[in-house]
């Protein structure tokens, strides 16, 4: 009974983490942190062919939980975002920040030096730079004269299949991989940087080249992600730490902003406040009570 119930619940956190990566601004490797199922997911990626029976069973499970997940959220939680854009930003900020101190626990230094302070101060600040670079990837391209200024997506969505839009979507299925594998990189918000709204809108030959690129990018990613984690512990979780703080600033300017600009109404205000306060809260002790998990 036990078994079944440790078997199942591997299937619940899938579903957890997937639903996560509905939101823009959350990740769902910060998830798998958070419920600590992260070091299994790697192991399982990196050790399939030493133990393909037992691994792929656990990925399959995951995997399933997190496709139901995710495809039930989606575009529920996207058009949740259009009518109440910052009670429920608020909501996901707080688990965002939430999950914070479950990551700072994985860095364990022998002894807190000004000197190790100062490190992991500064690798935090770099992975908030990478966040915020990756999330002006747009604009940075148009900048440097790489693409036009009328390029609003990264993606051609026809279903063309000519070289250059090959190209463009094994990159994408590359770049999502990453998404997926790194903590503190929300996939929901690369795809929307990428410019796929829908992934069901993806054109059949796009969806297929994805995939593959995508398979193929999370096994590429996995062991040396592994290796660094394991080896630089403190520098990688400070990176790491600094994705998620610079997917804050992708939830308050995409959502938060726009959002009391929309507002008149003294009330209106008042209200919006109030409720957004309490799903704040809300967010952050439900991530908090979930790391407790983070052991099973």
């Amino acid at each position: 009974m036990k078994g079944f119930l440790n078997r199942f619940m591997v299937a619940i956190k899938g579903f957890i983490i997937g639903s996560s990566m509905a939101v823009p601004g959350v990740s769902g490797g910060t998830m798998a942190i958070v419920l600590g199922i992260y070091d299994r997911l790697l192991n399982a990626i990196n050790g399939i062919r030493k133990d393909f029976k037992n691994n792929a069973w656990f990925l399959v499970r995951f995997g399933g939980g997190a496709a139901i997940g995710l495809v039930l959220f989606y575009e529920l939680i996207g058009r949740l975002l259009e009518i109440f854009p910052i009670p429920v930003s608020a909501l996901f900020f707080g688990a965002v920040i939430g999950g914070i101190p479950t990551l700072m626990s994985k860095i364990k230094p022998e002894k807190a030096s000004a000197k190790f302070v100062v490190s992991t101060v500064l690798w935090g600040l770099l992975g908030v730079a990478i966040v915020l670079g990756v999330a002006h990837i747009l604009d940075i391209l148009k900048w440097l004269g790489v693409i036009g200024a009328d390029v609003v997506s990264l993606v051609e969505t026809t279903g063309t299949v000519t070289l250059p839009n090959i190209a463009l979507w094994v990159v994408t299925g590359l770049v999502v991989s990453i998404a997926l594998v790194l903590p503190g990189i929300s996939t929901s918000h690369m795809l929307i940087i990428l410019g796929i709204t829908s992934i069901l809108s993806l054109p059949l030959p796009a969806l297929a080249i994805i995939g593959i690129s995508l398979i193929v990018g999370i096994f590429a990613i996995t062991k040396p992600l592994e290796w660094a984690m394991n080896r630089f512990t403190a520098p990688t979780y400070s990176v790491i730490i600094g994705f998620v703080i610079g997917s804050l600033g992708d939830i308050f300017a995409e959502y938060i902003i726009p959002g009391f600009g929309a507002l008149s109404a003294w009330w209106h205000w008042c209200l919006t406040i109030l409720v957004a306060a309490i799903l704040f809260i809300g967010g952050l002790f439900g991530l908090l009570k979930l790391s407790r998990f983070s052991n099973d």
